[in-house]
């Protein structure tokens, strides 16, 4: 099957120099002047069986190949706790965790606000063991896909990732393990999700529930982050008796109360979690000496991990190159670099093999680290 073919569940779409589902890709920086994606080539299908012009997306289901009835994956434990002991190695959820996974086994909708690190993932990965089928994730940064899907694959747990850094043949691979019921978790970004091939694959895979990571993108400042976030009512629309469940750090009650009308919620569960993280220290200092403070910061933490943040991708080589200098062990991650390199640092700092990463958000800070 040729690259970007119509009968491909997963051709990139839209077509874009920038990686499909990176965000801050095209973050209108005044050193960094926003360029519009490309269009689609002239006669990019010519000479291909079947092909059709890019622009008639999503392709006639008269043109599709025929497919078997899709398998549901199959429930792999009878209950959450037995879940959580058997991958997890806990025997007790913590806080709101409890009521949280209860409402996803049993199909209603959710907004949950829950700090970062505060054990969000694990109320859609433990429910998504429990039910039959694949449990869809909607997550805007490749980083914790990458982060995520890596950790569940090395505690046993089927899950895969659909993202601009897979290579075609991968992307069809995992389809056909989605189809085949191989796949307990499922990770895409809201633009992927929304793309009409997609959805018209998922409803024929018949998906456990949606579970929508960093939620707040779908109000106030949503259209301006992520446009596709608001475009995410069209779940209720197309699989009405499937639930969503929204999952975020950063939402008021105004931001809940939008949630909930965007997406179309029907009488969602709404649990907002403790903030106070004792383990943590806020400091925030005005700027003097850019690289003479955060060198006083990571010098008082030899040999231990951190991540230094910046607003630019400039800034981040500027600071990664200037802390190596230094001595440090550092590696840059942002939307400009090849995407092997940044899944290559982005490795290397999970796996100890570099102590600092600098980044900018698109590095994201549910790193499990």
């Amino acid at each position: 099957m040729p690259q970007n073919d119509p009968r491909d569940p997963y051709a990139d779409l839209p077509w874009s120099d920038a990686p499909l589902d990176d965000p801050y890709a095209d973050l209108p920086y005044a050193d960094e002047p926003w360029e519009a994606a490309p269009p689609p080539e002239e006669g990019e299908w010519a000479g291909s069986p079947g092909a059709v012009p890019q622009s008639s997306f999503p392709v006639p289901a008269a043109l599709r190949e025929p497919q078997a009835p899709a398998t549901p994956a199959p429930s792999r434990f009878p209950t959450p706790l037995a879940a959580l002991a058997a991958v997890y190695g806990y025997d007790a959820f913590r806080g709101d965790q409890a009521a949280i996974i209860d409402q996803v086994v049993a199909g209603g909708d959710a907004v949950v606000l829950m700090p970062t690190g505060g054990g969000k993932s694990l109320c859609y990965q433990v429910p998504a063991l429990v039910r039959e089928g694949t449990g869809l994730v909607v997550s805007p940064l490749i980083a914790l896909m990458h982060d995520q899907v890596d950790a569940l694959v090395d505690a046993g747990v089927a899950a895969a990732y659909v993202n601009s850094t897979l290579t075609p043949a991968e992307r069809r691979q995992t389809a056909d393990d989605v189809r085949s019921g191989k796949v307990k978790l499922l990770y895409l970004s809201p633009e992927r999700l929304n793309a009409g091939q997609t959805l018209d694959f998922l409803a024929e895979a018949n998906p456990s529930f949606f579970a929508i990571d960093e939620a707040h993108c779908i109000s106030e400042w949503g259209h301006d982050f992520r446009p596709d976030y608001r475009m995410m009512r069209i779940l209720k629309e197309r699989f009405p008796e499937t639930a969503v469940h929204c999952y975020t750090a950063t939402a008021t009650e105004r931001v809940r109360d939008d949630i909930v009308r965007e997406l179309g919620l029907v009488d969602p569960l709404v649990l907002v979690g403790s903030f106070d993280r004792p383990n943590l220290v806020y400091r925030v200092q005005r700027r003097s000496d850019r690289m003479k403070q955060i060198l006083s910061v990571v010098d008082r933490h030899p040999n231990e991990s951190g991540v230094v943040y910046c607003l630019r991708r400039a800034d981040v080589e500027d600071v990664c190159a200037a802390l190596v200098a230094a001595g440090h062990e550092a590696l840059p991650y942002h939307a400009g670099l090849p995407d092997e390199d940044r899944k290559r640092n982005q490795d290397a700092f999970i796996n100890d093999r570099t102590k600092i990463i600098v980044a900018t958000v698109a590095f994201g800070m549910g790193i499990d680290k």
